[in-house]
């Protein structure tokens, strides 16, 4: 069985893209990571929502990594639009990824991004 961290994260306020703008290096590993994310992903409609996640000690889970039962993670990076699509300030999303599966308190206010608004509010702005 998979470990999970309980967490939070907020969108970082940048143009959502979609798997095809990435760099070519990049498409392969992500659409595989979406597809762990979602089976339902859907490459040619959903957009990639960057997220920076907080907890388990760490500030940016990402970026600094953190530490879970004697090992060593780093969060996704990026987050399918499909998972969070209908979602809003407060809910709560599983984001699983091959080595471990986050709970993720979505919670765009009280962060480094709040002042562009709600999480579905920054959802919308970054998708469309």
């Amino acid at each position: 069985m998979k470990p999970s961290v309980n967490c939070v994260a907020f969108i970082s306020p940048n143009k959502a893209p979609m798997i095809g703008d990435l760099l070519e290096c990049f498409r392969e590993k992500t659409l595989k990571e979406m597809q762990v994310q979602d089976p339902h992903f859907n490459k040619d409609q959903d957009h990639l929502v960057e997220m920076w996640f907080v907890g388990a000690g760490s500030d940016n889970m990402r970026c600094h990594g953190f530490e879970h039962e004697g090992q060593v993670y780093n969060a996704p990076f990026y987050v399918s639009e499909s998972l969070l699509r209908g979602k809003h300030e407060g809910d709560v999303v599983n984001v699983h990824t091959e080595d471990i599966d986050y709970e993720v308190t979505l919670k765009q206010q009280g962060y480094k991004h709040q002042r562009y608004g709600l999480f579905e509010e920054v959802l919308e702005k970054v998708c469309h």
